[in-house]
């Protein structure tokens, strides 16, 4: 047996402190058999293993009526998932097409949604409006940035999970890059691009509005459907409205043409456009709906007044959503037309204020006794367990930029409970371009790693044996350097390989080569730091008396 390339401890598998990237690359068959032999390779057995379970002839009938979702909104899946079912019995897996298709099911039993009734068209249920307290998202293009050029993502805040970056070339539709969680059925609400300058920038602030929950087509697979065949931001939120309901509106979506829309809801059908709550050139969501017209479907679910904060959307959670639409409102439109990437990474490392209160665990009393009073979360905080921005081109220029974990060293909680902490983080950004073919992908990340290691190596020859620093930032670069040699070697076993033996190959050089960037870069900003405010970039101070600051209400 192959060792997992993740690392266990006492049999429990460990959330890797990198992001594993993986490589999919053929027919939609191959594209699935691709994608579980690499989790494979990656978890081992944890991967599979999670899909066993024994069905009745009533699971059997459901699956079935699933089934046709599928093929009717994202055909594509039908043929991923029989791939991955064989690709699972030649591992030795007893799994078959009807294992995947079950994972995908139930799509509305993740993050408190309600479960799916039995068969479709037995949708009769009443459910209370989720409430999501995670992620920030932003797009900025044209006068707002420096360039001109978009850039755009943001970050998942939930509890420290095993998370993929996919970069998928199909035969068919676009090439594209996005997040594919371990979990199948997960919203799929990571940032992603394809190469038609199309990028998904949040999962948006969407609502039920009219729609009863029933079944649907689950997350993952309308992120795919969509990044795959849309050529534009307008084609992609009509695709996202036209998915059967289910599950909640959904897109911050843009172009490289500026096009953008936040797809707030499918019933009455609502996008949010730059400029309806005052944006030029940007657009930024949270967890909260900011369209006025939605006012008739505004619950809060802790009893406290709904108001309206004109760039922060309505007040229908515990204020945290509210607050960080606030943050990034301040930062789009006080440092407007020096908006780059290296300005989204300083957003998401600057640390908001620190909860007025004594204790967490007061903080966590007085957030429901004040009704938010003393709290200010901004969208870098500890919550923040991926984080990716998104600089697409309509070639093979584009660029995708991700953080596993929280980006800065001195973040604040989200709200109460949500603060979160993995495995050696190393709070720092790798990068990869979503080149023409697999080969150039894993080249150009290759040579990001000569970079990186070069200028880690010099930040370190400041050092002498005496710096405290010295020892153990010396065995963070050996280990960047190991894995270099690594990815070496795998991109060396790739070549006069084809087919599916070939991506694989590339795909376990190109995870090595992304790991090698990161440890570099924490080497580096460990001794020579990272912007973490604006002024760290040259800019004008945070919340200084020069700007037009939106604070929002003190309380609900």
């Amino acid at each position: 047996m192959t060792r997992p390339e993740i690392e266990y401890r006492d049999g429990v598998p460990i959330v890797p402190s990198v992001h594993p990237v993986l490589i999919l690359k053929g027919s939609d068959f191959e594209i699935g058999s691709q994608y579980v032999e690499q989790l494979y390779e990656v978890y081992g057995a944890y991967a599979l293993e999670r899909f066993e379970r024994s069905f009745t002839d009533e699971d059997m009938a459901a699956v079935a009526e699933y089934a046709a979702y599928l093929k009717e909104y994202t055909p594509e899946f039908d043929e991923i998932l029989k791939g991955a079912a064989q690709a699972a019995q030649k591992l030795g897996f007893d799994l078959g097409y009807e294992h995947f298709l079950a994972e995908v099911c139930n799509t509305m039993s993740l993050y408190g949604r309600a479960p799916l009734p039995t068969y479709p068209g037995t949708e009769s249920l009443s459910v209370e409006e989720p409430q999501l307290k995670n992620c920030s998202g932003f797009a900025a293009w044209g006068s707002a940035t420096k360039d001109g050029h978009v850039v755009c993502g943001g970050s998942a805040d939930h509890v420290v999970d095993f998370d993929n970056i996919v970069a998928c070339y199909p035969e068919t539709g676009n090439n594209m890059i996005f997040r594919f969680p371990l979990e199948l059925v997960s919203l799929g609400m990571f940032p992603g691009m394809n190469n038609k300058g199309v990028a998904y920038a949040h999962h948006g602030s969407g609502i039920l509005g009219n729609e009863i929950p029933g079944y649907s087509v689950f997350g993952v697979a309308q992120l795919y459907h969509t990044l795959r065949f849309a050529n534009s931001a307008e084609e992609a939120l009509e695709m996202q409205a036209s998915y059967p309901k289910g599950t909640r509106a959904d897109g911050l979506w843009v172009d490289v043409a500026g096009n953008a829309g936040v797809l707030e809801c499918r019933d009455p059908k609502t996008i949010r456009r730059p400029g309806d709550c005052g944006e030029e050139d940007f657009l930024h969501a949270t967890n909260t709906v900011m369209a006025k017209s939605l006012e008739p479907f505004i619950k809060n679910p802790y009893g406290w007044p709904v108001s309206y904060v004109e760039h922060g959307g309505w007040l229908k959670d515990d204020l945290d959503s509210e607050r960080r639409n606030l943050c990034m409102w301040n930062a789009l439109h006080n440092y407007h037309g020096e908006i780059d990437i290296e300005f989204a990474k300083m957003l998401f490392r600057m640390a908001g204020p620190e909860p007025e209160y004594d204790s967490i665990e007061a903080a966590e009393k007085g957030l429901y006794e004040t009704q938010g009073k003393g709290w200010m979360p901004y969208v870098g905080n500890l919550a923040n367990i991926s984080i990716a921005f998104v600089e697409p081109d309509d070639g093979n220029e584009g660029m995708y930029h991700v953080c596993t974990g929280v980006a800065g060293k001195s973040l604040e909680p989200l709200s109460d409970e949500w603060y979160f902490f993995n495995n050696e983080e190393l709070r720092t950004f790798f990068e990869l371009k979503l080149a023409e073919t697999p080969d150039k992908m894993v080249m150009a990340a290759k040579t990001t790693c000569d970079y990186e290691m070069f200028y880690a190596n010099r930040a370190l020859s400041r050092l002498t044996v005496h710096d405290l620093e010295w020892a153990p930032l010396t065995k963070v670069f050996s280990k960047a350097c190991a894995a270099y040699q690594k990815g070496d070697f795998y991109l060396t076993a790739a070549r006069g390989k084809e087919g599916t033996e070939k991506t694989n190959l590339l795909a376990k050089a190109l995870r090595f080569y992304v790991k090698c960037q990161a440890l570099s870069r924490h080497v580096k900003e460990s001794l020579e730091g990272a912007p973490s405010c604006p002024s760290d970039l040259g800019l004008k101070e945070w919340m200084g008396d020069w700007g037009d600051w939106d604070l929002g209400p003190e309380t609900a």
